[in-house]
């Protein structure tokens, strides 16, 4: 008679090892130590997910991960655990590791670290998790501060910190300081030649570079946003600088064209060779001021640039802003391109201010209608009660051990009632007082924890009451909302139609 086969466990794996040069188990290793768990305890993984040479201090180009978590998604309910190395392989900021752990357990799959020997499913591995990531984001941030502060301390001897030096210098090897290269130092002369005496446009100067084959440090044709940097380097008037750029967002993203304040940035005068005079460097610099407050006070917002179109011929709608009649009264419109290149369609400019109040309403009613307040406070409710069901356990834990202990000190007090010496119990009574108040205690802290995270419809009412304010006098959260929420706008003579990025609807056709 043939035997059947014995039903593993299903289960998933993950690995991730950072860079070449940290003293990590590799990949492979990773795979070996898992796989040999899995057999021991029959488990199958049947998927792998990995991420090379990729940071864990942000969930940021992590594929691997999101890969998973997407699996675990599709096949909700069908995967027992998510198997790893350890738990700084899932992530090393414990944000992340929070949210990992509660995607996958919506998903009902429990995480086992194996070499960590922590598993999510027992309660005292789930706070040894909590210590333990907490543990690698402060191992993180600490050795991210230590490099940090050797990267400072090259930086106040004027030494290369690494990377590509700006276009004019090279690194000499012997000493790690900037020294000029010749032909590099003729484009950046004639750059600032160009924008600071002969008042020549960012357009002109790349005409002329690319003209004479000129290219830039990396071997691109120059572009007008090659020019912004080049232009405000203060390496090129001798001043070396470090500590400039604005740090990265809680997602890892930098705007390279916003500074730190002075206070952070750190200046060396004479710290490297100057290529730019004095004289020059201040005029260009006084062009550049002149330019951005003259474009801040005279160009106009359109807030629907790129997103709003013509919905009889099909083109982009441009912003337009014109005076007319008598008293010169100032017009500003969007119209069609159209029509100004004499494509025959017939479509008027239709008025900036009402168009984007149009537009600011629908949003409004779609996202956070003032009737869904109450389901809104609901569903999150709703949601906050399975984030939290963890803390219902215990809540039901403590009852549970409160209620034993009192049985236990019921029948010592009914043991004294049929003889025994009341001295001989005293202590254990006293001791089952003890627990009883330590459960008692337990049980009030996690009700007034449960309870002060509910949410109450006034909340959700006084936030879109907020929002809505914002949306009618913040000009950077109303970008922001058309950015995230709009895709298209599309005006025709006698109605217009907004096509949102959430579920891909289109907005019923108002007459305009």
């Amino acid at each position: 008679m043939k035997m059947r086969e014995k039903q593993l466990n299903p289960v998933v794996a993950y690995a991730r090892y950072s860079s070449t040069n940290q003293r990590e188990a590799s990949i492979e290793e990773q795979m070996d130590i898992v796989n040999s768990y899995a057999k021991k305890h029959g488990m199958k993984v049947v998927k792998w997910f990995k991420d090379s040479a990729i940071s864990g201090t942000s969930m940021k180009g992590r594929d691997g991960i999101e890969e998973l978590l997407s699996y675990l998604s599709e096949h909700k309910g069908e995967i027992s655990y998510i198997l790893c190395h350890k738990l700084d392989r899932l992530s090393r900021d414990s944000g992340d590791i929070s949210n990992i752990r509660k995607r996958a357990k919506y998903c009902g799959t429990e995480i086992i670290c194996v070499s960590d020997n922590l598993n999510t499913e027992d309660p005292f591995s789930t706070m040894n998790i909590a210590l333990a990531s907490g543990m690698a984001q402060h191992y993180s941030e600490n050795l991210s501060r230590e490099v940090r502060r050797g990267l400072e301390y090259n930086a106040k001897k004027c030494v290369s910190t690494g990377g590509i030096p700006p276009l004019g210098y090279d690194i000499d090897s012997s000493n790690k300081r900037l020294i000029i290269n010749d032909a590099e130092a003729e484009i950046v002369q004639l750059i600032f030649e160009r924008y600071g005496e002969d008042n020549f446009s960012y357009k002109d100067i790349v005409k002329e570079l690319c003209k004479k084959g000129y290219k830039t440090k990396v071997g691109n044709d120059f572009k007008k946003t090659s020019l912004h940097e080049i232009l405000r380097n203060e390496k090129y008037r001798g001043v070396y600088t470090y500590n400039k750029k604005s740090s990265k967002d809680i997602y890892g993203k930098r705007n390279n064209h916003k500074n730190k304040s002075d206070d952070e940035i750190i200046r060396i005068p004479g710290g490297c060779p100057q290529i730019i005079s004095d004289e020059l460097w201040d005029k260009v610099q006084s062009r550049l001021a002149n330019n951005e407050i003259r474009t801040y006070s005279t160009e106009e917002r359109y807030l629907l640039r790129n997103k709003i179109f013509c919905g009889e011929c099909g083109e982009r709608m441009y912003g337009n802003r014109r005076k007319s009649g008598k008293n010169k009264k100032l017009y500003v419109t969007y119209n069609c391109a159209g029509r100004q290149k004499g494509n025959g369609c017939m479509n008027k400019g239709i008025n900036r201010e009402y168009i984007e109040k149009f537009v600011m309403v629908q949003i409004r009613s779609a996202f956070l209608p003032k009737n869904k307040a109450k389901t809104i406070a609901a569903n999150l409710n709703e949601y906050i009660k399975y984030r939290d069901s963890d803390l219902e356990k215990s809540l039901d834990e403590y009852r549970r051990k409160k209620q034993n202990t009192q049985a236990k000190i019921k029948r010592l007090v009914n043991s004294i009632a049929n003889g025994i010496s009341a001295d001989i119990v005293a202590d254990n009574i006293a001791s089952l007082e003890k627990q009883k108040a330590n459960w008692e205690s337990k049980i009030k802290e996690t009700k007034l924890i449960l309870s002060q995270k509910k949410i109450k419809v006034s909340d959700i009412e006084n936030a879109m009451s907020h929002y809505y304010e914002l949306m009618n006098s913040d000009e950077v959260i109303v970008r922001k909302f058309i950015d995230r929420y709009v895709e298209k706008v599309i005006v025709f003579q006698d109605h217009i139609e907004i096509i949102l990025n959430v579920n891909r609807q289109i907005a019923n056709p108002v007459k305009a």
